[in-house]
């Protein structure tokens, strides 16, 4: 009896050994959001059996290197950017991750395939600012505008907005640049067009103006806080368009059509333009099916180059 209650003992033993040792169980389920999440880039792996950390990790475009962004038992993590240049996610930049599990007994286990995931990249822009003169009232304009605001249908972690459109003297946006429009967008409304009327008294019909859309984004994220765990809180982010252009504005500069260039792309991030009146501010370029939408920063009148930026 005492050899047989020893040999059970024995047996259950070196089960557990077996099963503290084994390796950690495959990912077979790992994604990334597609420009749902203000901010960020929520990942989500599946729950697994035999687990005690995810090990999450990022390739950084820069180097082309694959770092660790988050070490911890949480099956969701949103990625902020911290690690990149200035800790923050690109608009318009895609990124991979991927994953593997761990424990202390059976070491990592096996990564995931590499999925890719951007965040939000916001684009509201002016599509009519007209001013009328009210009659009777001397220097006194009514204002109507009309501005594009699109969220995503699936958007995720929205607390709130705020949107302002200023309104300059100059292209630079400096000279007598003061805010004219100050709105809360309703979070529920994620295919809006915003449009209204005020009164304004410092309209001069003989100037040429110049209008920009700042709109600063609330969001949740969930983020690492003190001894690595991780917990929901409030991010900011803050989002400038380029420069509207016209005297009253209602589409593109006044009297005029958006221009169309032919270009060359000679390499990534940089144009050849044709166009003899190219400069910084919003034009059209089309090559074949393929529409790019933004303006030259850093244009060079000599060189006829300049390097795209998207509004």
């Amino acid at each position: 009896m005492r050899r047989l209650t020893k040999y059970l003992l024995g047996a259950v033993l070196f089960a557990g050994l077996f099963q503290s040792c084994e390796k950690p169980s495959p990912i077979t389920s790992f994604t990334a959001s597609q420009g749902n999440c203000i901010g960020a880039v929520r990942l989500a792996v599946e729950e697994v059996a035999i687990k005690e950390n995810y090990s999450y990790e990022r390739k950084n475009p820069q180097t082309n290197q694959w770092e660790q962004i988050y070490w911890g038992y949480e099956n969701v993590f949103d990625d902020t950017g911290f690690g990149l240049p200035n800790d923050k996610l690109l608009p318009g930049q895609e990124y991979q991750y991927r994953v593997r599990t761990h424990t202390n007994k059976g070491g990592y286990g096996d990564y995931s395939e590499v999925v890719t995931g951007y965040m939000f990249s916001p684009n509201p822009h002016i599509r009519k600012i007209e001013y009328k003169e009210i009659e009777g009232r001397p220097d006194t304009y009514e204002m109507e505008y009309r501005i594009v605001y699109k969220l995503p249908i699936d958007l995720q972690n929205l607390r709130g907005s705020v949107l302002e459109v200023y309104r300059a003297e100059s292209y630079d946006m400096n000279l007598n640049c003061k805010q004219i429009l100050v709105i809360h967008p309703d979070n529920d409304n994620r295919d809006s067009i915003i449009a209204g009327t005020q009164s304004v008294y410092d309209f001069d019909r003989n100037k040429e103006y110049f209008y920009r859309i700042e709109v600063l984004y609330e969001y949740w994220f969930n983020g690492i806080r003190g001894n690595d765990y991780l917990e929901y809180t409030v991010g900011y982010y803050e989002y400038k368009s380029g420069v509207f252009e016209g005297g009253s504005y209602s589409g593109g500069d006044p009297g005029d059509e958006p221009g169309t260039i032919d270009y060359t792309a000679t390499s990534y991030g940089e144009i050849n333009s044709s166009s003899s009146g190219g400069k910084n501010k919003v034009i059209h370029c089309i090559d074949g099916s393929t529409v790019y939408i933004g303006y030259l920063d850093g244009y060079s009148v000599a060189a006829a180059t300049g390097k795209p930026a998207l509004m």
